[in-house]
């Protein structure tokens, strides 16, 4: 972009992934075109060709935030209008800001793990803390959030598979996109602050699985890690994490206004966690079947490794918990059809007995007047 505004940059700084402006009339031709263009300059014989893809994308967007007019046939159907806040935010600088210090979320978890056993060992002889309307707003923040992530990611994540299909919509990034590049560092952002769902369960010593950490952990160091390489199926696992996030953190924040809630919401809301696990699967598939097919896209077989294994492990230990959830449910309707069942007999009984002493006293009563 620096190369586009006429700035001259110092070569030793951000020089390799910068591309040569093209003249907009020759956006006429096709976006393959275009790479193909792009990847026959000198100066880009060593870029991966995704780079390539997301620097030419990226000018384009900028350009029409910027007023200049393109052909409508390029890439203009992909942009999704931004709100003011969302212009302002400066996607391609915090993105390289971001990528530089991803790493900080290894730190980040390695403290969380520290503080939730340590603080769980320093709650054993203290009375539980009752946070009610913490619990509240912290819950209803998260499900507001979630909410308008999930509403500006799909509308991205749409537009781009409506105008250039659902496969690219998977395997071209979107971190540096205006408007789906905030909502991504946002989310992943958003993965730090989470661990506070954590705190309010050591707080009022509430049972603490070890799906619950485990899955702040790693969805934390991956999260940062997929947006830091502009790993490109990220865009679909943030806008699936937001939908979910949003239904779950709602119903949490219901239960902790003191509102009844169906026991069975609980299950759908793991049911959903389950669909979001095999959705990222097939995701995966699609990417890695396409990066072996050939065709451009920003994954690779380490990305593939990683975020399988991550997937499946939450599947299987999601599905577990699940059936956990079942299971309590079918002994809880047991014992509640056993309570009912020994009221109704105990009535009955009782029903019985006054029958046969009415009976009693109405022969004794006749026996005495005759």
């Amino acid at each position: 972009m620096a190369v586009l505004e006429g700035i001259r940059l110092p070569e030793d700084e951000l020089v390799p992934s910068v591309i040569p402006p093209f003249e907009f009339s020759g956006l006429k031709t096709s976006r393959q075109q275009n790479y193909t263009a792009a990847c026959d300059e000198p100066l880009l014989t060593s870029l991966s060709f995704s780079r390539v893809r997301t620097e030419l994308r990226y000018s384009h967007e900028m350009a029409v935030l910027e007023g200049i007019r393109l052909p409508e046939d390029e890439f203009a159907p992909s942009v999704v209008p931004p709100f003011e806040f969302e212009e302002r935010f400066d996607a391609a600088g915090f993105h390289r800001w971001f990528r530089a210090r991803w790493w900080w979320s290894a730190v980040f978890s390695a403290a969380y793990v520290l503080l939730v056993f340590g603080g769980r060992r320093l709650m054993r002889a203290r009375e539980p803390f009752r946070l009610r309307l913490p619990l509240v707003l912290w819950n209803s923040a998260l499900a507001l959030f979630s909410l308008l992530g999930t509403l500006r990611m799909s509308r991205s994540l749409l537009q781009t598979a409506r105008h250039e299909g659902f496969v690219r919509s998977v395997c071209d990034e979107q971190g540096t996109h205006p408007v789906a590049g905030l909502w991504i560092a946002l989310f992943a952002l958003s993965k730090i602050v989470e661990f506070g769902d954590t705190a309010f369960l050591v707080l009022r010593k509430r049972p603490l699985i070890f799906l619950h950490w485990y899955h702040h952990v790693l969805t934390c160091i991956y999260t940062w890690y997929g947006y830091a390489h502009l790993v490109a199926p990220c865009s679909y696992f943030t806008g699936m994490n937001l939908a979910v996030h949003s239904v779950m953190y709602s119903y949490y924040a219901v239960r902790a206004a003191g509102f009844r809630l169906p026991k069975g919401l609980s299950m759908v809301i793991t049911a959903l966690q389950i669909a979001q696990m095999a959705a990222g699967l097939f995701l995966i598939v699609i990417a890695q079947m396409t990066l072996g097919a050939g065709e451009p896209c920003d994954w690779s077989n380490f990305d593939s490794i990683l975020a399988a294994s991550m997937y499946a492990s939450y599947f299987v230990l999601f599905l577990n918990f699940f059936r956990i959830i079942k299971k309590e449910k079918e002994i809880t309707n047991f014992f509640r059809m056993s309570y009912f069942s020994k009221t109704l007999r105990i009535k009955k009984e009782k029903e019985i007995t006054n029958f046969f002493r009415m009976s009693y006293f109405s022969k004794s009563l006749r026996v005495k007047k005759e």
